[in-house]
């Protein structure tokens, strides 16, 4: 099972009718609902609130076939919120929501329930807020075998939870500049895919690039991309023993080839 641990938020979005038009968003949710969408049965781990808002929230996930834990689903605490109004202004309750204010016990309980989770998908806010991220190492570190971790690098994060991470798992960025500056930056990863505008995907493992994929690739199908390498992975059978897999250099442009293939 891939396991995606992130933000669910309900965002409304002022339309030019001043209409607020309601959808649910947030890094981990797309990335969960692209797993769903490619037939998987995805477990989103995600922190949400008991109210309307989150209401909303399990009635999406429940409809789009998007496994959720119920015990992360009652907790106390205001659901996230994004509005943004139509001349751009923005108004985020994100940070003292449920989303972030997972504690470590209710995850190491649903950590504890879902024994077959062979791959972690993290998102960069979740990960961007020390509490949360460190519940969820204290969780992962009791799983056997420990799972496959990726992290969505989209922008330079700073935590200890985030610097020891980036030595272990998979990054998947959107752009980092390969050059004086950038190159140590790269070299801190264990493996990184870079996404580089819509025109190419760059591999670098260890700071040396082993491949390069032209692609049409819409930044804004960011959470196919992630997902789908993923799934590539798991295709290969290099998630089942993740936390001792030699993954090698062709098996990581295979799950890329896969993912650009699969959404193109």
């Amino acid at each position: 099972m891939i396991t995606v641990f992130g933000e669910t938020i309900l965002e409304l979005r002022e339309n030019e009718d001043g209409v607020f038009e309601k959808r649910i968003t947030g890094r981990g949710y797309e990335t969960a609902l692209a797993l769903a969408k490619d037939g998987d049965f995805p477990l989103l781990l995600t922190g949400i609130g008991q109210d309307p808002v989150g209401s909303d929230i399990v009635t999406d996930l429940v409809e789009r076939e998007i496994m959720f834990d119920s015990d992360m689903a009652i907790m106390n605490i205001e659901s996230p919120v994004r509005i943004i109004y139509r001349n751009g202004r923005r108004l985020e309750f994100i940070r003292n929501s449920s989303a972030m204010c997972v504690n470590g016990e209710l995850l190491n309980l649903a950590l504890s329930v879902h024994s077959d989770i062979k791959a972690v998908m993290l998102s960069n806010p979740t990960l961007s807020y020390n509490p949360v991220s460190f519940s969820f190492l204290d969780g992962a570190s009791f799983l056997d075998p420990y799972p496959f971790i990726a992290l969505d690098a989209v922008e330079e994060v700073s935590t200890p939870v985030w610097e020891r991470m980036r030595e272990q798992a998979l990054a998947i960025a959107d752009i980092v500049r390969v050059d004086a500056e950038g190159k140590d930056k790269i070299e801190s990863y264990k493996d990184i895919l870079i996404v580089t505008g819509s025109e190419k995907v760059d591999v670098y493992r260890k700071g040396s690039a082993i491949g390069s994929v032209e692609t049409s690739l819409d930044v804004s199908r960011r959470a196919d991309f992630t997902s789908h390498v993923m799934k590539g992975l798991e295709k290969k059978g290099l998630l089942e023993n993740a936390g001792k897999a030699e993954i090698g250099d062709g098996d990581v442009m295979d799950a890329v080839e896969y993912a650009l293939k699969v959404i193109a």
